[in-house]
């Protein structure tokens, strides 16, 4: 029997938590170095303590006629409420066995972006600013940009303004320089785990669209979730059109070590007790609302 009650707890909780976790749109680290849509900043944030890497192929067009090859590591981690710091290591080009670089162009860039929500609940309107390419002598980013996101539902919508700092190439522009946006569309749930978003964007230069399937939270990555993204954009001018993959994985430290941890201790000391009708926080965290 207690075996039993406690195993039904258990599946309440879990259920629980997913349906919550199911009105909560799925952000993701991309390969251009921010939290937010395909290739465009959102206003959400990672949340305090989480910890998102993963590698992707955008292209970017003022580097196209050099490029052979596209490649971005990413690694962000959540150092507060609403502030994130993202290292970014790209390359276009190939190299040669003894490591220099031919025909190509490589950089080395953080972006730093705080975000504040302007009321509460799932489906609250955020508003962030955010510095791209922060320092270095190849700046291959650098931008500065305000962006404004709201949820309603399954559909989210963003609209932002950026100015880049850097000369582009002939027929170029550089990455969120004037107006960007976006809209997205989270499936119902299927026979697939985890949630599938579909996205329409434009990040200033080109129009594209694409998809992101995130994980539920995998109890055997400590809570961590997966995702991958696929997008295509359009050809316009002198910027071709291109098929970009990224793949992701993010580790919400924050929630195990904070008031989440702390709620788990609490649960297992009073086990042993029948417990009161478990009660779920009316608002979502930071990193509840943007995680993977």
């Amino acid at each position: 029997m207690r075996l039993s009650f406690l195993a039904s707890r258990g599946l309440v909780l879990s259920v629980a938590m997913v349906s919550m976790a199911s009105g909560l749109h799925a952000q993701a680290l991309n390969a251009t170095g921010v939290v937010g849509g395909l290739s465009i900043p959102q206003a959400h944030a990672l949340g305090n303590g989480t910890l998102a890497f993963g590698l992707g192929n955008p292209l970017e067009p003022q580097s196209v006629t050099q490029s052979a090859r596209s490649v971005s590591h990413v690694l962000g981690v959540g150092l507060a409420s609403g502030v994130d710091l993202v290292g970014r290591f790209a390359e276009y080009g190939t190299r040669r066995a003894d490591g220099y670089l031919l025909g190509g162009r490589s950089d080395l860039s953080a972006n730093l972006k705080f975000s504040v929500p302007l009321s509460t609940g799932t489906d609250a309107t955020r508003v962030a600013v955010g510095v791209n390419d922060i320092a270095g002598g190849a700046a291959m980013f650098r931008a500065a940009y305000a962006v404004i996101t709201q949820p309603w539902g399954a559909w989210s919508a963003t609209l932002g303004a950026g100015a880049g700092r850097e000369q582009p190439r002939a027929g170029t522009r550089q990455p969120l320089d004037g107006l960007f946006g976006g809209i997205d569309y989270r499936l119902p749930a299927g026979p697939l785990p985890g949630s599938l978003t579909l996205s329409g964007e434009h990040d200033g230069r080109q129009a594209l669209a694409g998809a992101r399937w995130t994980s539920p939270a995998l109890a055997m990555l400590a809570g961590a979730r997966v995702s991958a993204s696929a997008h295509r954009t359009f050809e316009r001018g002198p910027m071709p059109g291109h098929t970009a993959l990224g793949f992701f994985l993010a580790l919400p430290f924050g929630e195990r070590f904070g008031a989440g941890a702390a709620q788990v201790h609490a649960d297992a000391g009073t086990a042993a007790t029948p417990p009161s009708t478990p009660t779920l926080p009316e608002t979502a965290t930071d990193s509840q609302a943007a995680r993977l």
